[in-house]
């Protein structure tokens, strides 16, 4: 199932949740903001992609939302999904 990584604290985050939910694509939520577990998986994931986090991290961000897609991959490119 596609994974979304993110915090409820962050305004791109949630509209990633409310325009996949109103377009009915199935997820699993995972709010680093909320469990360590999820932080750690997510730290995981960033670690091991950094192709993909390195623009967030040259500029200070995190890099949520993100993706993990059912093949394993990860993007930030959410947007495709409901555009």
């Amino acid at each position: 199932m596609l994974k979304v990584y993110g915090s409820h604290f962050c305004p791109y985050t949630m509209e990633c949740v409310r325009k996949y939910n109103a377009a009915g694509i199935q997820y699993e939520f995972h709010d680093i903001s909320e469990g360590l577990l999820d932080l750690k998986q997510f730290l995981i994931i960033r670690d091991a992609n950094e192709e993909e986090f390195s623009e967030a991290k040259a500029n200070g961000k995190l890099g949520v939302p993100f993706l993990v897609k059912d093949n394993g991959e990860v993007t930030h490119d959410w947007r495709s999904l409901v555009d």
